[in-house]
This record gives structure tokens, sequence and C-alpha cells, in this order.
């Protein structure tokens, strides 16, 4: 197994637990997830009492994707108010394949 089919593993079994792992760890593993998730933190806005955050990360972000499509979906999950469109144009269509003599 390649280093790289043992990090997209290990990616894949954290985004499954990720609830799981949430509730059973402790504060600085949670710090550690909250960063691993939203890399440019958690906003709080006082005036609205509601969290922003700027950025999730990509593979987060991918899974979210990917479950839509899966799912049929029309549109992103509205809570997070993702652009599933700018996700859209980094994956290959189907289709492509090499060109070949």
């Amino acid at each position: 197994m390649s280093n790289l089919d043992a990090c997209v593993d290990t990616a894949i079994d954290l985004a499954i637990n990720l609830p799981k792992k949430w509730l059973t760890a402790d504060y600085n593993i949670k710090q550690r997830l909250q960063n691993l998730v939203f890399p440019e933190g958690v906003l709080y806005n006082r005036e609205t009492d509601k969290c922003r955050t700027p950025r999730i990360n990509f593979v987060f972000l991918y899974f979210a994707y990917l479950k839509q499509v899966m799912l049929k979906s029309e549109s992103g999950i509205p809570v997070l108010q993702l652009n599933y469109a700018a996700i859209s144009r980094l994956v290959a269509g189907t289709g492509i394949e090499p060109i070949t003599c």
C-alpha cells in the first residue's frame, strides 16, 4: 500500500468518524480537529450571534461535494453555503482518457 493510499484511507476514516471522535475527544484533540477542518478558525459575530468559517479544508469540502453528487442533490448544503460549482471545475469530467496511438 502506498503512502498516498494510506493517507486517503486515514482521511476517509476521519471524515466518517468525525462526530464520534469529536464527542470522545478531550479539549486539545477538539482544537486540533477544529483546526484541521477549519484551517482559518471559527469566527463569532456578536451582533448577529452567528459563527462563521472563512474556509473549510478542501478534503472535507470535497467529501461534502461527493455526498451531494451521490444523493443527486440539486444544491449544496444550505447551512454551509458551499459553492460546489468551484469544486466541480477542479474535478476531471468523465470520459477523459489518455491519447493512444
